[in-house]
């Protein structure tokens, strides 16, 4: 997978906010409680961060840490494989090159709310 950069307004942003949620994990432990942290959306718009299951803690998603997550995100259109990328306004997303369309992550994984 490679990450490139989107340039604003080149592609439409697919709201996928509705679907259901999915639970992504990253495999190293928490810095506080050592378990697996869940990403989470932490704003309307997109901004994911972790989060500690055991204590709320939260932190910043690297680009790096994005890349490694393979969630394996499929276009809604045409369901081929999308290519992980920075989506216009920041968002880390995925976009597929056939629909020209774009997910953003945040839309795909729980609300910090919910927790």
């Amino acid at each position: 997978m490679t990450l490139g950069s989107l340039p604003l307004n080149s592609v439409e942003i697919l709201d996928l906010k509705h679907e259901r949620p999915v639970e992504i994990h990253r495999q190293t432990p928490t810095w506080c409680c050592k378990v697996e942290p869940l990403l989470v959306r932490v704003m309307d718009g997109g901004f994911v961060k972790w989060r500690c299951p055991g204590c709320g803690d939260t932190a910043q998603v690297s680009r790096e840490q994005f890349l490694e997550l393979d969630c394996g995100q499929r276009c809604p259109r045409c369901n081929g494989q999308m290519t992980a990328t920075d989506l216009p306004y920041g968002n880390y997303g995925y976009h597929c090159d056939g629909c020209d369309v774009g997910v953003r992550i945040g839309d795909r994984v729980p609300s910090v709310d919910t927790f």
